[in-house]
């Protein structure tokens, strides 16, 4: 995959990847493919899903309290809100890292008519929150930004998980507790389905101090992201941004409509005017082409209708 440096108007492998796997205020980076990236060059992260802290602490029943999930208008929606028998008295929020804000209310009864929520450290995304929610179905919560919180729905929610409490005079991102099994820390990330999915940007102007190539990992100033947030250069304006790049024969279709087989080695097609689809082997191109692919701003055309008469699967 190409881009154009704005600046040169030189050619270079765009330079974009995903993060794989998660960071917590970490300077160890790892992506999908380094091999476009230099040392010395800034990068940005972006995702859509924001993360959330649930911090490890032996004393939580004593340092905080219970944590309820309420459902709102119950029988009618999947919402609902949290509630706490707090040690201020007085309604309370925590934030995610990015700083959207959960409200948790004060109620003396927090207890009745709510469900008590668990953490599952070593579940996947969409199952770390757990409780026995009296719909029978997943339930949301939602933060300041608009973005979901899922807690799933278990009958036995103390078999995989551990309570959550709420210490209300502690710091924003650090009030859910738990004991874990593990001793970590751990967190968990807003839903990737319900909810607002517009982009946060968890770092840019990011210098990248060393690449392992190897293994793919970014030595940078320390940031947080999640698995699959985009990463590309931000120092090379244009660097991040594909062009669009064939191999073998492709079919075009010209203004007037009519089709014909091209054999093309590169090339730099707007994409609304004739390319409308394409012969392409993914492995055959140098870069992240799943990142590329993902990238709306990216100048690729986003379906490639592959042929299974020259025995490529048929699909998007």
């Amino acid at each position: 995959m190409l881009a154009q440096i704005t600046s040169t108007k030189k050619f270079v492998p765009v330079k974009r990847s995903k993060a794989n796997g998660l960071g917590a205020a970490s300077t160890s980076l790892t992506v999908d493919n380094a091999a476009a990236l230099k040392t010395a060059e800034t990068i940005t992260i972006k995702g859509a899903r924001d993360i959330i802290k649930a911090t490890h602490n032996a004393s939580a029943a004593s340092t905080g309290l219970a944590l309820y999930l309420h459902m709102d208008e119950l029988g009618e929606n999947d919402f609902g809100h949290l509630e706490s028998v707090t040690a201020g008295n007085a309604d309370a929020t925590f934030t995610t890292v990015n700083g959207a804000v959960v409200k948790v209310e004060d109620d003396d009864d927090a207890a009745v008519a709510g469900v008590a929520i668990y953490f599952d450290e070593d579940a996947a995304e969409g199952s770390k929150l757990l409780a026995v929610t009296p719909t029978g179905k997943d339930a949301f919560i939602f933060d300041s930004a608009g973005r979901a919180i899922r807690i799933k729905y278990s009958a036995a929610p103390q078999t995989p998980g551990v309570l959550v409490y709420f210490d209300d005079d502690g710091a924003d991102q650090t009030k859910l507790l738990f004991v874990s099994p593990t001793t970590a820390s751990g967190r968990f990330l807003t839903d990737d389905v319900v909810g607002i999915q517009t982009v946060i940007t968890r770092s840019s102007g990011n210098t990248v101090s060393a690449i392992d190539y190897t293994t793919n990992v970014l030595t940078i100033t320390a940031a947080s992201w999640v698995d699959d947030d985009q990463v590309y250069c931000d120092s090379l304006a244009g660097s991040e941004t594909a062009l669009l790049v064939l191999d073998g024969f492709v079919k075009i279709n010209d203004a007037g409509g009519t089709a014909a087989d091209r054999a093309i080695g590169s090339a730099s097609i707007p994409p609304t005017t004739c390319l409308i689809g394409g012969y392409l082997i993914d492995s055959m191109l140098l870069g992240d082409v799943n990142a590329v692919q993902a990238d709306t701003a990216a100048k690729v055309f986003s379906k490639i209708v592959l042929d299974t008469d020259y025995g490529f699967t048929a699909g998007a």
